[in-house]
């Protein structure tokens, strides 16, 4: 019985793992502020699989409407294969890399300032060749560059943070408190306003773990009830 026990239990580990891998229902909740160019940054909600996520986005040129629902994918470190700009390798590239490394800084700054802005300009500019922005203002990407080369400790200049993200030794970092929320990009159900954009955000909670976690234990108890009590009759049948 023990051994149908131990089985149970990897059975229900097994059916956890299932819902957090795999396709997952994304709702776009709300966007962050908007910095003069009328672009909005970081942070912004999606809810993931029934619950709510706080995100940065990583796509410029893409687009995603409130409350609008669609399929998407919850990616780790482990495997960004299903990600927009990995194409299709597990590994991560380096500019997934830098896209943790900047997501750590732009959570450091209050949100609107500068350098939240700024933080953000740079993780578009990774995967896209989107604007720049140098104060608060939308600029090109060359002017951001000219900019931050005669002023190399201006923080709320995109290129600075893009240079920063650049000089990162990526060897020992931990990739493991991450996510990618991508969309499915073979399940169009949904879209309203053109291919969805992805997002980085956190691991879940670990509040959030432990009751999932706890939640496994209180099942495994009740089975573990119940199977004592078969071995019960077994024996008074015996």
């Amino acid at each position: 019985m023990k051994a149908k026990l131990i089985k149970i239990v990897f059975a229900i580990l097994g059916l956890g793992a299932m819902a957090f891998a795999g396709s997952i229902p994304i709702t776009f909740i709300a966007g962050g502020p908007s910095n003069p160019g009328g672009t909005q940054y970081y942070p912004y909600t999606i809810n993931a699989n029934g619950q709510d996520v706080t995100v940065a986005c990583d796509s410029y040129f893409e687009h995603v409407t409130k409350d609008e629902n669609y399929t998407g994918w919850a990616s780790t470190y482990n495997d960004l294969s299903n990600t927009v700009f990995n194409h299709g390798v597990a590994a991560p590239d380096l500019q997934y890399q830098e896209l943790a490394y900047l997501y750590t800084e732009v959570q450091t700054f209050s949100s609107p300032s500068p350098e939240a802005a700024a933080v953000n300009y740079a993780i578009w500019d990774l995967f896209e060749a989107a604007p720049g922005i140098d104060g608060g203002s939308q600029i090109t990407q060359a002017q951001a560059a000219t900019d931050f080369a005669s002023d190399s400790s201006d923080t709320d200049n995109s290129a600075y943070w893009l240079n920063l993200a650049s000089l990162q030794n990526y060897t020992n970092f931990n990739f493991s408190n991450f996510v990618i929320y991508s969309p499915d990009l073979a399940n169009t159900t949904g879209w309203t306003d053109g291919q969805p954009q992805e997002f980085i955000g956190e691991v879940p909670e670990p509040a959030t773990l432990a009751l999932f976690g706890s939640g496994l234990l209180g099942l495994g108890l009740f089975f573990k009830r119940r199977l004592a009590v078969g071995d019960a009759d077994l024996n008074l049948n015996a």
